[in-house]
């Protein structure tokens, strides 16, 4: 079995796979700051929210805001696809980030947090670890496409 790869803080090893490292990224017309930016305004359908939550001074801003907004219908469902989608934008405008991702092999990656959704992991069994798996899914995109 591969070592995993864990990340949680921008601070710590493979802190560019948070979503709150700063790599701007163009999706959708727009530059976002963050993946959390992106994340975050897709949770709600209504302009002004997702505008504001766009030009938030922070990655945590961005989340307070987004925690903030009326969920769009069926958001649970849409979720996983719209975190593979910022990454994915994220990582293929970043060739140094794409380089880091591609580098980790066929190591599994955990975000090593307690977040019910996202986090996971053997520190934290519990959570669904869907961000481990987005970055999984955009690594094997990145490394097909290589192979193209």
């Amino acid at each position: 079995m591969y070592d995993p790869v864990f990340f949680y803080s921008t601070s710590d090893p493979y802190g560019e796979f948070s979503n709150w490292w700063p790599a701007p990224f163009e999706l959708d017309g727009q530059r976002w700051p963050t993946t959390e930016h992106y994340f975050m305004a897709q949770k709600t359908t209504a302009k002004r929210p997702r505008e504001r939550i766009r030009r938030a001074p922070t990655p945590r801003r961005a989340k307070e805001l987004g925690r903030a907004v009326q969920l769009r219908r069926g958001w649970d469902g849409m979720k996983f696809e719209v975190m593979l989608k910022a990454n994915l934008a994220k990582f293929r405008q970043h060739d140094d980030l794409a380089e880091l991702l591609l580098s980790t092999g066929d190591r599994p990656i955990h975000e090593n947090c307690p977040d019910p959704w996202w986090g996971g992991g053997p520190n934290f069994p519990r959570g669904r670890d869907l961000l481990g798996k987005v970055l999984v899914r955009v690594r094997d995109q990145l490394r097909a496409a290589q192979e193209e």
